[in-house]
């Protein structure tokens, strides 16, 4: 695996198409950034990167509009070629809402958390919250989120005063954590693209260069991971103490 070499890849054919070309932009800039967290680690990060905007379509609220869709990511390939070291990214989407005389801005978060690297001497994973956390799993939320809500303005709000009266909002709590794979960017980039826009998915999935450069990094990534399922320590690693047997 050398990503540097197939995110300037995937560059090229994300350039292609036009929703894809700000996402193609952001890769060419980093390019020289990318080749040098590699050379230090064997990682790639990446904060802000422009993806295509959702489709309109079972929105909340009823009547915004989108403004941006943005990705995060960090990568850290591991040493002993097991699963990855690191291996986590976060979505972020912008939107507003007109009600009224009012303006309000709106950001929905989500993302594939990592929790720490399993000892291979331990049958325990390194690090355990209060409630099981798959080693890889999604989650809505995350340090973004708790950025936005606490600034001023925002609503519901212990911190906005409201007009008497009763109200309706949509409620969040950190669960639940589901068991995911682990993504490297160009993982990431396909899976967001591919919730973001599925036409458009399809058509990049149709380029055989695109394709050839998600199916290497399933198969260095994916395969050694699925195959570890059969063994109990596999199964831990990805599933955490949840796993029984």
């Amino acid at each position: 695996m050398h990503l540097p070499t197939n995110l300037q890849q995937l560059e090229s054919v994300l350039r292609s198409k036009r929703p894809t070309r700000a996402t193609a932009d952001f890769l060419r800039s980093q390019r020289s950034t990318f080749a040098a967290q590699w050379t230090k680690d064997r990682s790639v990060r990446a904060r802000g990167m422009p993806l295509p905007l959702p489709r309109d379509q079972g929105l909340h609220p009823t009547g915004c509009s989108l403004e941006a869709a943005t990705l995060n990511f960090h990568f850290k390939a591991s040493e002993g070629g097991r699963s990855p070291a690191l291996a986590e990214f976060q979505v972020k989407v912008t939107g507003l809402l007109e009600a009224g005389p009012a303006t309000i801005e709106l950001e929905d978060h989500w993302r594939i958390d990592a929790e720490a690297e399993p000892s291979q001497n331990s049958k325990a994973p390194g690090k355990e919250g209060r409630e099981p956390h798959p080693r890889f799993h999604f989650q809505r939320g995350g340090h973004a989120q708790d950025v936005f809500a606490a600034m001023a303005g925002f609503l519901p709000s212990k911190h906005t005063e409201l007009q008497v009266g009763e109200w309706r909002s949509l409620l969040q709590y950190p669960g639940p954590r589901i068991p995911s794979l682990p993504y490297d960017p160009i993982l990431a980039i396909d899976f967001c693209i591919a919730q973001n826009d599925g036409p458009l998915w399809k058509l990049l999935r149709a380029i055989p260069e695109y394709r050839n450069l998600v199916e290497t990094s399933q198969l260095e990534l994916w395969k050694p991971f699925i195959d570890r399922l059969s063994e109990p320590a596999g199964r831990r690693d990805w599933l955490g103490p949840v796993v029984a047997f």
